[in-house]
């Protein structure tokens, strides 16, 4: 959380990362705090940062839309399901290799097999696209992947959309059951201190920006969320809670 009353005069650069950083958190923080912003990528089997946004460039606002580019000694391609290398502009799974990445997990070989292809590529598990300009755009989780009627919904593109609402705090988007369609989409909203909007009013506003398809059918406000060791929202969590907070859910899992 940013706070308003802390001096941050003496700051250069912010580096922001952990999670998805969408162009409101980006705002956010350059107000807030009044420096520029760098976005670091990275995760624990690769040894912590392996993307980042380049520094020379604060103002170049399309640029913090993206991770930037690998560092010095990282090797990185995109995949289509078949393994194969997808051009500029296509989503696939990020894959990085290098002298950074980790060897393998502890005792399960079976994992370590399925997470790397077969020459040597690690699987991130992350959907990305290779601009036009080399910078790498992440889409979202390959898990996260909502599935409606057909339409594949990155919960991300949702997540950023509402949470350009001066109400919203944060959101968080995630596929329940559904007969008909497989899935529907659902969205828990944090909202900022004294913010008060309904349902219909989060609707309205995904009217102005969405595909129909990607509307949230279960929106609930909440100021709690379970999260991991390193304060991430456990999404799967959420899902669970779902089951409890919209009952006529039971009703749409297959038996």
């Amino acid at each position: 959380m940013l706070h308003k009353n802390y001096a941050f005069d003496s700051l250069q650069w912010a580096v922001l990362g952990g999670s998805p950083v969408s162009k409101v958190l980006v705002k956010r923080a350059k107000e807030t705090i009044g420096c520029d912003v760098t976005i670091v990528y990275g995760m624990t089997e690769n040894s912590g940062g392996t993307f980042q946004t380049p520094m020379g460039k604060p103002d170049a606002t399309d640029v913090l839309e993206t991770v930037g580019e690998a560092y010095q000694g990282v090797q990185a391609k995109i995949l289509d399901k078949d393994g194969n290398t997808v051009p500029k502009g296509t989503i696939g799974e990020l894959c990085t290799k290098g002298y950074f990445v980790f060897n393998g997990y502890i005792n399960d070989e079976e994992k370590t097999k399925e997470s790397f292809t077969e020459d040597g590529f690690f699987k991130t598990g992350d959907l990305a696209m290779l601009r036009e300009d080399g910078m790498i755009k992440i889409t979202g989780r390959e898990k996260d992947l909502i599935i409606r009627g057909g339409e594949n919904i990155q919960p991300t593109e949702i997540e950023d959309f509402i949470n350009e609402m001066p109400e919203v705090k944060a959101t968080y988007v995630f596929g329940v059951p559904s007969k008909r369609l497989d899935e529907e989409v659902a969205a828990y909203i944090d909202l900022n201190e004294n913010a008060s909007i309904t349902e219909d009013d989060v609707i309205a506003h995904c009217k102005n920006g969405l595909a129909r398809f990607k509307h949230p059918k279960y929106i609930k406000f909440e100021d709690t969320f379970p999260l991991t060791t390193t304060g991430k929202v456990q999404k799967f969590l959420l899902q669970k809670q779902a089951m409890e907070d919209f009952p006529s859910l039971k009703d749409e899992i297959e038996e």
